[in-house]
């Protein structure tokens, strides 16, 4: 996990030369994207958040197949697992920098490639012991951010991405929670056991996405 950041930076590093010669030509980049999602945790063997999302991102250009972006994300999860029954949507909202690089600009279909870092929040509806409802919020880290798929060009700057990937990651949860065993307390059962207690918790955020891109 160390290292991606470090292999991150030196790819921002290489795009900003390449921004800074006199070749390099800074243009608008803005992009859209929908996605299906899922979270897996570390803690417990099939533990997991599924769902849907959709993201924007908007960057620039700085050489024709290297473009910096920072990106929003937001994400609503209706299964926590099959051992929890249905409930309130647990949701994530998160936001980034990253690198994509184009692999062929000018051909028809070509290779794209999404590298980043971020940050993430997960909201996680709970029922307290007297029947009331609650929610517990992390606070996560991504230090890699990666997808790679196919880019189909539909017009002058216009492009499709299919891109299958995900991020790696670390919550830190609420401390002193323990009154639920749905997904935050120290139970046996719950999906995020060691966050409760304000511990680090890894997971995994896998997706595969639709986007659209446009750069003038």
């Amino acid at each position: 996990m160390r290292g991606a950041p470090l292999a991150f930076a030196a790819c921002v590093s290489a795009a900003a030369l390449l921004a800074s010669s006199a070749r390099a030509q800074v243009r608008p980049y803005v992009g859209a994207r929908a996605s299906t999602a899922v979270f897996r945790f570390d803690g417990d063997d099939g533990s997991s958040l599924t769902g849907a999302g959709v993201a924007i991102d908007g960057g620039v250009r700085v050489a024709p197949a290297y473009r910096l972006y920072a990106t929003w994300d937001h994400g609503v999860y209706d299964a926590r697992s099959d051992r929890l029954a249905p409930g309130p949507l647990a949701k994530t909202d998160g936001l980034g920098v990253g690198l994509r690089i184009d692999g062929a600009i000018d051909d028809a279909i070509g290779l794209a490639i999404d590298l980043g870092v971020g940050v993430r929040r997960l909201v996680v509806p709970y029922t307290r012991a007297d029947g009331s409802c609650g929610e517990d919020t992390f606070h996560g880290f991504e230090p890699l951010r990666l997808r790679v798929g196919p880019s189909i060009a539909l017009g002058d700057g216009l492009r499709l991405d299919v891109l299958f990937g995900g991020a790696i990651g670390a919550f830190r949860g609420p401390r002193g929670h323990g009154e639920t065993c749905t997904i935050v307390a120290s139970c046996q059962d719950s999906l995020l056991d060691s966050a409760a207690d304000g511990q680090t918790n890894a997971y995994l955020l896998l997706d595969a996405s639709l986007s659209l891109h446009f750069g003038y």
